[in-house]
């Protein structure tokens, strides 16, 4: 299998959003490639830095990279998100290239709507490097209503969305019109997982720690929105959640059982993040069949949470609202609507947005 990496030549004067974490298939960082084979001249980096060491939501300062001198203009500041036509002016195109993992929610995929957009606005050429969405073309959860746009709410898909970063971008620009060029792989199928693709996995954030964890990401992230641990802090980020008033037992006989899922007990102590150096009890998930249902795993886990602890539970806040409803695109879940009419109404937003999958697909679907 070749990425777009592997296939991308180019005589422009480019800009390159990328970090350490997107490799060539040999394993040879992107940035590194480029700037060996191109006029390559500015870095950019998306939440968690270039280097990918940064927490969820820090801000990131712009630096230089140390390998190749280059600039880097971080676009996950405290007060600037998106690109600025001046940033660009000394480019010809601005090439995307940094492995996703598959969720709405993820930011990288509204950096790569931000980059669409400054594209657009300067005038300048957008090139994907396109590279396997991890957990493969399913699609899972809710679209995002309009009232809950966010940075990590972007744009209207599903929580899973079952696109290539390059697939996502041709979605994205059909309202956008940007000069968008999409570098394809040879040899992926959209059904792929990343154990399909004979390829290492690099964290692209500290807490996704293996390609499996993207899968249970869908299922746990909504903990990001509760007086809950996601995991944080601990070895097992996003596989075990938890907090000091959780009783595992109580709690998996609630959730029921689950097909490609054990849900066993567990204890932790996270050194950061939520409930740092405080113990806490909870659960952990273990995949034993990829194929299981994300979403409908995470939502069985916020009703039952919801049920069990009424009198303790918060709902968090940002600055946007509350961020349980940023997370899923509504505020359905936190209102307590019935758990089957929200499965059905997920459902439905993925019945919908096939057609759309399937009209900007490069590999089949």
């Amino acid at each position: 299998m070749k990425l777009g990496i592997d296939r991308f030549q180019t005589a422009y004067s480019i800009g390159l959003l990328s970090a350490v974490s997107a490799c060539d298939s040999n394993g040879l960082p992107s940035f590194i490639k480029l700037f060996q084979t191109t006029n390559l001249r500015k870095l950019f980096s998306a939440e968690h830095g270039f280097a990918g060491h940064a927490g969820a939501g820090d801000s990131v300062a712009d630096g230089i990279e140390p390998r190749t001198e280059l600039p880097i203009y971080s676009l996950y500041q405290a007060h600037s998100k998106e690109l600025n036509s001046a940033l660009l002016e000394d480019i010809d195109a601005l090439v995307y290239d940094i492995q996703d993992v598959g969720a709405r929610f993820y930011t990288y995929t509204s950096s790569l709507l931000a980059c669409l957009k400054a594209c657009r606005t300067a005038g300048k050429a957008f090139i994907v490097l396109d590279r396997p969405n991890p957990i493969g073309n399913r699609l899972e959860g809710f679209g995002r209503r309009a009232e809950f746009s966010s940075f990590v709410g972007a744009f209207d898909a599903p929580i899973r969305y079952g696109l290539t970063c390059g697939e996502l971008a041709r979605y994205l620009n059909k309202d956008i019109g940007a000069e968008l060029e999409v570098v394809s792989m040879e040899g992926y199928q959209s059904h792929f997982l990343w154990k399909d693709c004979n390829l290492s996995w690099t964290k692209p954030s500290p807490n996704i720690i293996d390609a499996e964890a993207c899968l249970i990401y869908i299922a746990t992230c909504y903990m990001e929105g509760l007086n809950v641990s996601e995991g944080r802090g601990t070895d097992k980020p996003f596989y075990q959640i938890g907090a000091p008033f959780i009783d595992p037992d109580t709690l998996i006989k609630a959730i029921g059982e689950q097909p490609g899922i054990s849900i066993l007990p567990v204890e932790f102590t996270p050194v950061s993040s939520k409930y740092a150096g405080e113990p806490c009890r909870g659960i952990e998930f273990v995949i034993e069949d990829t194929s299981f249902a994300a979403f409908p795993l995470g939502m069985r886990l916020v009703y039952a949470l919801q049920a069990l602890y009424s009198h303790k539970l918060e709902y968090l806040q940002s600055k946007s609202g509350y961020f349980l409803d940023l997370l899923c695109g509504n505020d359905f879940v936190r209102r307590g609507l019935p758990i089957e009419r929200v499965l059905d109404i997920a459902a439905q937003d993925c019945k919908d947005f096939s057609t759309i999958q399937k009209e900007v697909s490069l590999y089949g679907c």
